[in-house]
């Protein structure tokens, strides 16, 4: 039976929560000024995708172009992936495979890569030829982590409020803040009288056989995992009548923990609930009543239903 991503990172992250030395020499050396960890990483993609190094000399010579998605093409169309997951299931003690992917899914991965960047660019003996393709380098990670729903926004933030207080020795103002914003919300949340909502994605389910339609969600997930998509999903489980009355964030979080997978930013599919809940001027009708959303939505209905 082929082995799903889904499971394939659940055992990652059984490695992870039992080789805490092994992962934490990984981080260790990832954090290094000297970059070594760097270096470790690229000389493995090297080992599997010999062409990468000279792609790599190339793009670093040209200044024509403000992306790297060259670089990223070569590593999607190898068969680099399929060779880390044969390597973290056959590996040695010596490899860094393991590691490097619980890092990649769970560790500081993103806030890492860029803070190696900005200190390469710090770095005074750092030509500026390479500082500007570092600093394009820089932004193309922070806005690919997004898109793939890796980070938010509000992620990156919060990282740069970190970076911040660090840079101004302020961090304890900066705690100060951050307990003040969260006691004031739970001063609204508590005026507005709205407990929490911790349901498990099986507790939101109504009906009593959930297998078959848990596996039908997670069916849509993996194949339509956009912001509208998700919020087509609740609003076809709801008319269906196979969903308990929620908000859209704890439906969020439910299908993010039932799955174990990162889903796209919730900002944005709140936003998409919202205008999709919105009546047309004074009409009555709603966006999601009329056009392709109300046929994409009646074909998850169709397909829940199968």
């Amino acid at each position: 039976m082929k082995e799903s991503f889904e499971d394939f990172k659940r055992l990652i992250k059984e490695w992870l929560d039992t080789h805490p030395k092994e992962y934490g020499s990984f981080v260790e050396e990832m954090n290094r000024k000297d970059s070594a960890g760097f270096q470790k990483v690229f000389m493995l993609v090297v080992k599997i995708v010999p062409k990468y190094k000279d792609e790599v000399k190339k793009r670093m010579l040209n200044d024509t172009l403000k992306e790297f998605s060259s670089l990223e093409n070569m590593l999607t169309n190898s068969d680099l992936a399929e060779r880390l997951v044969h390597e973290f299931h056959n590996t040695d003690r010596k490899s860094i495979v393991p590691a490097m992917l619980a890092w990649l899914y769970f560790g500081r991965s993103y806030e890492c890569m860029v803070e190696h960047g900005e200190a390469l660019i710090q770095n005074s003996k750092t030509n500026r030829l390479h500082k500007w393709l570092l600093s394009l380098m820089v932004k193309y990670i922070i806005h690919r982590s997004i898109s793939l729903g890796e980070r938010t926004k509000e992620d990156w933030n919060r990282f740069q409020q970190y970076k911040k207080s660090i840079d101004s020795n302020k961090l304890i103002e900066s705690a100060l803040e951050e307990e003040l914003t969260g006691e004031e919300s739970s001063v609204i949340n508590k005026r507005r009288g709205r407990p929490k909502d911790d349901r498990t994605l099986e507790e939101l389910i109504k009906i009593e056989n959930k297998e078959i339609l848990l596996e039908k969600i997670r069916a849509r997930l993996l194949t339509k995992p956009t912001e509208k998509d998700i919020v087509y999903l609740k609003i076809a489980l709801e008319e269906e009548n196979l969903l308990r009355e929620c908000d859209i964030a704890p439906f969020y979080r439910a299908l993010s923990d039932h799955y174990n997978i990162r889903l796209i930013g919730l900002r944005g599919i709140q936003k998409a609930y919202k205008e999709l809940s919105e009546t047309i001027g004074k009409t009555g009708i709603r966006l999601m009543d009329r056009g392709e959303d109300r046929i994409s939505i009646d074909e998850i209905k169709a397909f829940l239903s199968e």
